[in-house]
């Protein structure tokens, strides 16, 4: 008998999908999220100007690529003011808040875009609230988004390769 990870005798597994007439709870604000970068800009470095939020309907792959944004009634994507928050992070130092028409797809992702539209930042919302079915309105505190900041040498390894 082997055991593995997530897994017990090689017939479970460790994500199940949705069950059939089971409610799916969603999160609800208000939202934070840690974001990571993405190739794009590990390999540019900062993006050399303001950063605005975009709600993804589906992650991108690590490259930034093949996400889906939802797009905002208005068409523009509010902006964040960035700030240095510790030797690790950056974060958000405005408040940001928006809403969504009804029947739009389940927002679980946000990306971070720079002045010429390309992803730069991604990562999942999280929040300690959760209620059956998707948020419409969202709400980010100052503090509550974080960018994991790049350092010199990061950028000089990727620009190697």
């Amino acid at each position: 008998m082997s055991h593995t990870f997530g897994q017990c005798q090689g017939t479970a597994t460790r994500h199940l999908p949705p069950q059939v007439g089971r409610p799916i709870a969603y999160p609800r604000g208000p939202f934070h999220a840690d974001l990571t970068p993405t190739v794009w800009t590990k390999l540019r470095g900062q993006a050399p100007g303001p950063l605005f939020l975009g709600l993804l309907t589906r992650p991108p792959n690590p490259d930034g690529d093949h996400y889906e944004e939802l797009r905002l009634p208005g068409g523009e994507r509010p902006p964040l003011e960035i700030t240095p928050l510790d030797g690790r992070y950056e974060t958000n130092a405005n408040h940001v808040s928006f809403a969504i028409p009804a029947g739009s797809p389940p927002v679980l992702h946000i990306g971070l875009f720079d002045a010429e539209g390309v992803l730069r930042y991604y990562g999942r919302l999280v929040s300690t609230r959760s209620a059956i079915g998707p948020a419409l309105a969202f709400e980010f505190r100052p503090y509550a988004i974080r960018l994991i900041r790049l350092r010199p040498q990061d950028v000089a390894v990727s620009a190697r390769f």
